[in-house]
Order: structure tokens, then sequence, then C-alpha cells
């Protein structure tokens, strides 16, 4: 994902070891840890430190969750929480291993260790599953979702991460979650109420709250408070912190940031390393990967004739890489903040360009090069509706994200028959906290557009 493609800075090189399931010793004999980093594949998911690559091993499907560079402040953190001085990935391993030795249905890990500054887990695939946050009618696995998530409170497990996208549906008719890399373990039945409250506030506000009826949600929690053997004190009490939650999350950024994802499909082709990430989709209609890096053309023709837009910086130049490097911080170009702004548009479901593929070349000091292409929307020069782009920015809003006005003090929307999409992702800015005066200074920027009707009518 393009949230993953940083300047890997402030690592401290270590030896290089890998630990292998028994189950596993003979399929990886021989193998170093930095094999495994080098395994080609597709990327299917990634933030702003790791990712996951879909890899094959001798004819089976795995995938390899890489940390680009492991923080002290991270290995700090897993020894306060008594994993010892560890990567996150060394974390996720301990727990799953946990998780097993109590019977909980979670991920096969294969491998672990860490190569090049870099750790990483290999995991085994869970084979065909249903995310539940894509089921339109939960109400038949919610039994065994309750029962698992009262399991996990009861063994002492908590996962701070506790959202319905994490949950699939396994062929065998198994609920399982994926996500167990900020997992903590604690002593049987040590939970506070306040605390089983919030998990249960993030499951509904992550989904769950719409699609289960007050009846559904209400029968699901007496069900869940006598799996935990409450006290009917104890289970008012969690009923009333539980609702409170709900309503402190559901309005919060944080929540909207934790709803399920469409089932858009985000993978990435990476080629030569970092080089390059191309949609695999559009690996065929494009022409070779070196020609992103040559030439001055803003515009160029895929095998199909498709129009796509290149924006590309070429042995550009940077202070704030060069301060990054020195604090040992992450830093992104501009190119690959378009390219992790399409994504989260397509995510979102916001009509705008379409990301085909990105790159990030580092030189040394503060020179590199990146590019980043898409497949641009139609661009009327006719006006939009104020009410229409209005609605826009609120949408925008939603997931984060605030409208800026280009070098001709218009804003990039555009409008066609019943439709209204962006047209130049530049122009967008992520924004963590949008308050009431920022939505004022945002109402003036879209009133004000040139390219915005005064009256409100098309």
């Amino acid at each position: 994902m393009p949230e993953t493609h940083i300047l890997r800075t402030g690592v401290s090189m270590s030896c290089d070891w890998l630990k292998i399931h028994p189950d596993y010793q003979e399929l990886l004999h021989g193998w170093q840890a930095s094999d495994l980093l080098q395994l080609p594949g597709v990327v299917v998911s990634g933030h702003v430190r790791r990712n996951v690559t879909r890899v094959e091993i001798a004819g089976e499907t795995a995938y390899l969750k890489q940390e680009h560079f492991v923080r002290k402040r991270d290995r700090f953190k897993n020894w306060c929480d008594g994993f010892g001085w560890c990567s996150l990935s060394v974390r996720e391993q301990n727990v799953l291993a946990h998780l097993q030795r109590l019977g909980f249905c979670a991920p096969q890990w294969i491998a672990y260790g860490e190569a090049e500054g870099k750790a990483f887990l290999l995991l085994k695939d869970i084979g065909p599953n249903i995310p539940l946050a894509q089921c339109d009618d939960v109400s038949p696995y919610m039994m065994k979702l309750v029962q698992y998530v009262a399991r996990l409170v009861d063994s002492g497990i908590d996962l701070p991460d506790l959202f319905l996208k994490h949950f699939h549906l396994l062929q065998n008719g198994e609920i399982c979650c994926l996500d167990w890399q900020r997992a903590r373990k604690s002593p049987p039945g040590a939970a506070h109420l306040q605390k089983i409250a919030k998990k249960l506030a993030q499951l509904l506000v992550s989904g769950l709250q719409q699609k289960l009826s007050i009846t559904s949600k209400l029968r699901y929690f007496l069900k869940f408070s006598k799996l935990l053997k409450l006290s009917h004190l104890e289970m008012r009490l969690l009923y009333q912190r539980t609702v409170q939650c709900v309503n402190s999350l559901d309005h919060s950024r944080y929540a909207r940031h934790k709803v399920a994802s469409t089932s858009v499909n985000q993978e990435l082709l990476r080629i030569r390393g970092e080089y390059a990430c191309i949609r695999p989709m559009y690996q065929e209609i494009i022409p070779h990967v070196e020609d992103f890096y040559n030439g001055q053309n803003s515009t160029f023709k895929s095998l199909l004739g498709n129009s796509i837009v290149i924006q590309r910086t070429l042995n550009g130049s940077s202070v704030r890489k060069f301060v990054a490097t020195c604090l040992g911080k992450q830093w992104r170009s501009q190119e690959l903040v378009v390219a992790r702004m399409l994504f989260h548009l397509e995510r979102a479901g916001i009509a705008a360009p379409t990301l085909v593929g990105y790159g990030l070349q580092h030189h040394s000091g503060m020179r590199y090069s990146s590019f980043v292409c898409y497949l641009p929307v139609p661009e009327q020069e006719g006006s939009i509706a104020q009410q229409a782009a209005l609605h826009l920015m609120q949408q925008l809003h939603a997931v984060g994200v605030i409208v800026q006005q280009d070098n001709h003090g218009k804003v990039p929307f555009a409008a066609g028959g019943n439709r209204v999409w962006i047209t130049n992702p530049a122009c967008l800015v992520f924004q963590k906290n949008i308050c009431p005066k920022v939505t004022i200074h945002q109402l003036h920027i879209v009133c004000t557009a040139k390219n915005v009707l005064k009256d409100g009518t098309a």
C-alpha cells in the first residue's frame, strides 16, 4: 500500500536470525531469514511501517507480514507488556502460539525472524473465507462471534483493535481473527468492565451497529454476559458503559477510520523491491516500468490506448528528507502522498482518479526520485452546483480529508449527470482533527471557489 513506502531510517542493524515452526522444518530447510524477505509476491494490505504480501512457497500460499524497520519504542513497549525486547513480529508470534495452546481458531505461524534491520512473520493461508464486515446478514454467525469474543475476555486476551473487519468466517464454519500484533496477555478474568465495554463498542461501531436490530443486539449482549457469568449488577453496569462508549466512538474520527473497508481490490505487485509498485490489473497494459523514471511527459498511452497521468520528481531534493534521516523519522515524497490519498478515497467509495502505480528511489543525502500514475476522471469546464460541492466536502471530512484551492482558485471537483467526483488529488490533504474552526474555513474555500456556482444551481 502507499502507506508502506517510506524512508527507512533509524534502523539498528543486528544479526540475522530465523525461527521455524517444527511442522515446517522440512519445507524451509536451508532457508535464511533474508531469503524469506526476498520472496516475490503481491502486497495485499499495509500501513506506515508494515505490509502484508501474499507469497508462494513450494506450491503453498502464505502471507509475509513485514516490518520495514523496528523502532526502539516498539521494542520498549513490547518489553513493558511482558514480551521481551522484541519486534512486533515476535510479539504477534508469541500471541499466536498462546492462542494455539488455548484452542482458539487463529492463523498458523510458519516462521519469524529478523534480517537487514527488518522483522517479519510468515503465516499459513487460512483458506477460503468471508470477511464478516462484508456480510449483509451477520445473524447466522453472531452466536459464534459472541462466543469467540467472550472466550477472549475470559482467557485474558486483550485485543485493542477489536473491529469487525478483522473477523473472518472460514469454510468449516469457524470464526477466525487475523490481526494480533497489538494483543496483550493478562491473567484470566482480569478484564475490567470498562475495558470490556470499550471492546463491545468497537465491534458495534465498526459495523455491527448497522447490521443488527435493537432486539438482536440486546439478545446477543445477554448471551455474552451469561458466558462471562456476570451478576445482574455487573450486567447492568456493562450495558450502561457500552452505550456510553458507543456514543463517544460513533462521532469520533477514531471510529470513522476503523469502519471496515469496501471490498475493492487494492493489491499491488512489487517490481524490483520498492523500485515500483503496480496494480496487477494494469501490469499488462502499461509500458516498461523504467519509463516512469524517464522523460518529462505528464501523460502517456497504455497499450490499450488509455491516457494515464503521471506525476514525477526526478533526482529531486528535500530538506524534510534530510531532516527525517537525521532524526530517524519517516518521510514520504509528494507522489507517494498522492498515491496514499487515491487509495484512501477508493476505500471510502469516493469517486476519484484510479491509482495505477507508484515508486520511490532513494539517492544519497537529500536526493530522491519518485512517481505516481493514475487514470484520470473526465474534467469539465463548467461549474459545479454549490450544494453538490458542499456534499462532496462533507464526504471528504467524514474520512479525514480537507480541500484546498488550486493555483487558479478552483476546488478539485467536477460533476456530470448525477455524479460528483474528485479531479486533482494533489489539492487534498489529510487532516487528523477537523474541528469547527477548520470546517468554517473549508466552507469559505468551497463557496468562494471560481468553479462553484453561488446560487446553488448548475
